[in-house]
Parts: structure tokens; C-alpha cells; sequence
């Protein structure tokens, strides 16, 4: 199988009040297609930011970018457009810590909404449908009372944050 996502020699300087601090040096990986690749070292050694920086959602003003990332032999650095066509559903970051995998101040339906918009479903009826299996799928418990159903309030949960 040909390399899906290739990244080589990939470093990541982070710019802070105290100066410039190398982040991510040097790194080099392929993944094939099916292929399921986790990435594990000690806090602070820089996997989240290898990933956000692949995926260009380090803020710009903040890190110096070096090295190459390319997804089906297409470079994807710094290249907004493509990464949009790819980021969520093609290549996605699974944050380590569930606490900061979704925002407190936004509802989940909005959420999900959000990421199923960005997989190319257009419709806000469709995407509350996929909302609503994606939940029944992981089995995450709704508050609801009996008289209401999963659908009915994902459906007001989804429509009412725009």
C-alpha cells in the first residue's frame, strides 16, 4: 500500500513570552491506508502539537513551522483549502484528554453538528439524523422524559444553538 500520510522531518517552534521553544523536532512517520496509528510519549513531548500542527490548527502568530506533511503525495502544509477538504474526514485528531473534547459553553448537538457539516452533510435535518445515531450508536445516555425521545431532543437541543 502507498503511504496515505507522510510526514518528514517535521519541527514545530512555539513562540512565548520567554522566548522560542522547539516543540517538536525532527519528526518523521508514514501511515497506510487502514492502518491505525497511536502516538504515545510523556506529557509535554509534543504529540498534540505534532497533530495540531498537521492538521494547521496551531494559531499561526504563535508557531514557526518546518519540514513536510502529505496526504495521498498532495502537500498539505499550510495549505488552507486542502486542508479543509480533509481535516474530519479523512485525517482527524482524537484528543488524549475526553475533558477538553468538547466545549462546556457549546450544546453537544451543536457540536456534532459542527464536525457532521464539516464531513460534507449539508442539511440541518441531516445532520441532526446523523446526530442523533451517532449518539444512539455510542450509547450516551439523553436526559429525556418518557413522554420524549432521544430524537425529539436532540432535535431541540441541535436547532436551538445555531
Amino acid at each position: 500500500m502507498g503511504n496515505l500520510l507522510r510526514v518528514d522531518d517535521r519541527q514545530i517552534e512555539l513562540v512565548t513570552a520567554n522566548g522560542v521553544i522547539r516543540a517538536v523536532d525532527g519528526v518523521s512517520f508514514c501511515i497506510d491506508a487502514g492502518e491505525t496509528v497511536s502516538v504515545i510519549g510523556e506529557s509535554g513531548s509534543g504529540k498534540s502539537t505534532t497533530a495540531m500542527g498537521i492538521l494547521g490548527l496551531l494559531p499561526d502568530d504563535l508557531a514557526v513551522l518546518s519540514g513536510r506533511a502529505e496526504f495521498k503525495g498532495r502537500d498539505i502544509l499550510g495549505k488552507t483549502k486542502i486542508l479543509n477538504e480533509i481535516r474530519g474526514r479523512h485525517i482527524a485528531l482524537i484528543p488524549q484528554d475526553p475533558m477538553t473534547a468538547l466545549s462546556p459553553v457549546h450544546t453537544i448537538g451543536s457540536q456534532l453538528r459542527e464536525a457532521i457539516r464539516h464531513s460534507g452533510i449539508t442539511t440541518k435535518k441531516r445532520q441532526v439524523d446523523r446526530a442523533v445515531e451517532l449518539l444512539e450508536q455510542v450509547r450516551i445516555p439523553y436526559r429525556s422524559n418518557s413522554s420524549t425521545s432521544i430524537r425529539t431532543n436532540c432535535r431541540a437541543e441541535c436547532c436551538s444553538a445555531s
